[in-house]
């Protein structure tokens, strides 16, 4: 079983981007988020679904 919820460095390894890349996509609201404590200093946790979706928005097709 694979783990949905990440952490912000491991969701940047899965993205192959980096940490700051991350926290630019969840404050202009590209990538959303969750914490265990909403509204603390609780780590963002990241959707693994998400992070596909977020995949799937980046891909393009030759010649588009």
């Amino acid at each position: 079983m694979s783990v949905r919820l990440l952490r912000v460095k491991a969701a940047a390894a899965y993205l192959g981007i980096g940490v700051k890349a991350i926290y630019k996509l969840i404050n202009c609201g590209q990538l959303r988020y969750a914490q265990r404590k909403p509204g603390t200093n609780s780590p963002f946790l990241l959707d693994r679904f998400d992070l596909d979706e977020l995949i799937e928005s980046w891909k393009t097709r030759a010649g588009t």
